[in-house]
């Protein structure tokens, strides 16, 4: 069976930068004599003998003329940009960027307890010491807000480590030890600001949309509770709905 022959990515290039072109001078023969029409208006006699408060509304009109048509060049030539319905028919999907693995260990202790006081390096020289022949599974001890988080360097470490904790609760004392919970996070794009409803009196009644009713919501239809919900800022190109 004979090899196939590798795409001509120089010849794609070519096509396509051709077929752009062509669109180009297609644009330029449909919108290019609007343009000069208002060019040669705006310079014409009749408009010079104008007042200047009568040209320079003038001028202002035109202007406006000559970017609506600039709009409808650039959509001729890229076409259009899509609409709200596109967008918000985007079916929602869990962001698909690979998470990088936490490969630590929490221990939780309370605001006055003798360990805050000592710091991470006294911690991690004291667990070391405790665990013996597995003292290189730990690799690194960070002060977190909670108390501290013991760094392994990789998942296989971690799952070793959690079967010490009786050993490091023990030299601790006093400690709540876990790992993170995992966390699964969705995106909603072009949430409105508000959403038009039948009240209990059966009349058109509009509520707003917040956090909870998005919570709610969001349980009732798949039965998944949310634990936090962040709200982005307005939608700059519209005041009714939020970007995300």
């Amino acid at each position: 069976m004979a090899t196939p022959s590798p795409p001509n990515l120089s010849k794609t290039l070519s096509d396509k930068a051709s077929n752009l072109l062509n669109k180009v001078n297609d644009a330029q023969s449909i919108f290019n004599p609007v343009t000069q029409l208002l060019d040669t208006y705006l310079g014409s006699e009749e408009v010079r003998a104008l007042p200047p408060s009568s040209q320079k509304l003038l001028t202002s009109l035109c202007l406006e003329f000559k970017a609506t048509i600039e709009q409808h060049f650039d959509t001729f030539v890229t076409g259009p940009k899509p609409s709200y319905i596109q967008k918000a028919s985007t079916p929602i999907i869990a962001l698909t960027n690979k998470i990088p693995s936490n490969n630590r260990l929490f221990i939780q202790i309370n605001q006055i307890h003798p360990a805050r006081s000592a710091g991470s390096f006294v911690i991690l020289t004291a667990l070391k010491k405790v665990l013996g022949p597995n003292a290189s599974l730990l690799r690194e001890v960070q002060k977190v807000k909670t108390g501290f988080a013991l760094c392994t360097s990789s998942t296989t470490n971690l799952l070793a480590l959690e079967k010490q904790k009786a050993i490091i609760s023990s030299a601790i004392g006093d400690c709540k030890i876990e790992a993170q919970e995992k966390w699964t996070i969705y995106r909603l794009n072009y949430v409105p600001k508000e959403i038009t409803i039948f009240n209990d009196q059966f009349k058109i009644d509009s509520i707003l949309i917040t956090k909870d009713t998005i919570s709610n919501t969001i349980k009732e239809y798949s039965d998944q509770v949310l634990t936090h919900i962040i709200q982005s800022q307005t939608n700059p190109s519209s005041n009714k709905y939020y970007s995300t």
